[in-house]
């Protein structure tokens, strides 16, 4: 079993852990490089998602709403669509 790194430099368990952990929150909190936080930061023009070219790319979009995501979603949390309380 695998134990919290005591080390100055993270194990590359940890390396992943702290990974997935900032990914999480920046798509819970909305402040994650999606083109829609891009876009009003300034550093892109377009918000819409490249992948189905329906909706601006924000985390709700991405996560329950994306037709191109679909298949990903239901794999990953056994549903085509997800509104914001089962996120």
């Amino acid at each position: 079993m695998h134990t919290v790194c005591t080390t100055d430099f993270p194990c590359d368990s940890c390396s992943r852990l702290v990974g997935n952990v900032r990914i999480t929150t920046g798509l819970l909190t909305g402040h994650v490089a999606l083109y829609r936080r891009l876009t009003i930061i300034k550093i892109r023009t377009d918000p819409m998602f490249y992948k189905c070219g329906e909706e601006e790319e924000t985390s709700y979009h991405l996560l329950g709403r994306c037709s191109a995501m679909m298949m990903a979603r239901y794999s990953i949390f056994g549903s085509h669509l997800m509104d914001t309380t089962e996120l």
